[in-house]
């Protein structure tokens, strides 16, 4: 079980993923110049930065399996989604299929969370209903659960 602290620090580095992923989206910028710019002068000390090294350079790497799944499993086409709710579907997908230490309960409720803090009033329902057909697809594919 990991430590309220370490999740506080976690939850952070997400946020901070999900900047980051919204700047690459737009103008494709290398990865290290795209921290340094999100990370100058901030205290460190409260993000986990491997944990974001980890999302954000494992969802660009993976970026091409995580649409396949958004566009099989969700029955969604990536180019009718709002950016902010596809990053935060691509986070948690990453989250459900690499970080195998969480459960697909705390993946989803931190998305909701994200999709609360920076989104439209539809957004929640619309990733909930997402990433919940996703995540028992791949369940039911894979026995991961």
């Amino acid at each position: 079980m990991l430590n309220k602290n370490l999740l506080k620090k976690r939850k952070k580095a997400k946020i901070y993923v999900l900047q980051s992923m919204y700047v690459w989206t737009f103008n494709n910028a290398e990865m290290n110049i795209i921290k340094d710019n999100l990370f100058y002068g901030k205290n460190l000390n409260k993000i986990d930065i491997l944990y974001y090294d980890k999302l954000f350079n494992g969802i660009l790497e993976k970026i091409v399996l995580i649409d396949k799944c958004i566009y099989l499993y969700g029955n969604q086409n990536i180019k009718n989604i709002n950016i902010l709710e596809l990053n935060i579907i691509r986070i948690a997908i990453f989250e459900f299929i690499f970080c195998n230490f969480l459960s697909y309960k705390i993946i989803i409720s931190e998305a909701l969370f994200l999709s609360k803090f920076f989104g439209s009033n539809f957004c929640y329902s619309f990733i909930k209903g997402i990433l919940t057909s996703i995540f028992f697809t791949i369940k039911f594919l894979y026995k991961k659960m």
